[in-house]
């Protein structure tokens, strides 16, 4: 496996693009209770639509609604997928991918080196 550095620079550059955000059942319920609201105050305040058993955030032309001054505002029980990034089949699959997201991620090729053990960790947390 190709040798990847990642260290987060909590530039929010991840959080700002196109794309959607999939969200498994506890993980709605873990961030309705952070936010303080119900599942479903949680649902329609953030456009959340339902999708083969899971929750869906589509981001087109705004940014991840959780995105708050920079930060994220649910960091503590954030959903596992924006925990893996930027360690997703799609990005780690080949050097040229990984490079390739290094133009929209500057903690790529910074920080730690990462085990291939750790990168597969993080990418069966992003499928999971």
């Amino acid at each position: 496996m190709t040798e990847r550095r990642f260290e987060c620079t909590r530039c929010g550059a991840c959080c700002r693009r196109p794309g959607v955000i999939v969200l498994a059942p506890d993980e709605i319920v873990d961030i309705a209770a952070h936010q303080e609201m119900t599942v479903e105050a949680l649902i329609e305040a953030y456009g959340i639509t339902p999708r083969a058993g899971t929750w869906w955030i589509r981001l087109r032309a705004r940014p991840c609604p959780f995105l708050v001054d920079d930060l994220c505002s649910v960091h503590d029980v954030k959903p596992r997928q924006c925990r893996a990034y930027p360690f997703w089949p799609e990005i780690v699959e080949s050097a040229a991918t990984w490079g390739a997201e290094r133009e929209l991620c500057p903690g790529i090729d910074q920080g730690p080196v990462w085990s291939d053990s750790d990168v597969q960790q993080m990418l069966e947390l992003a499928e999971s």
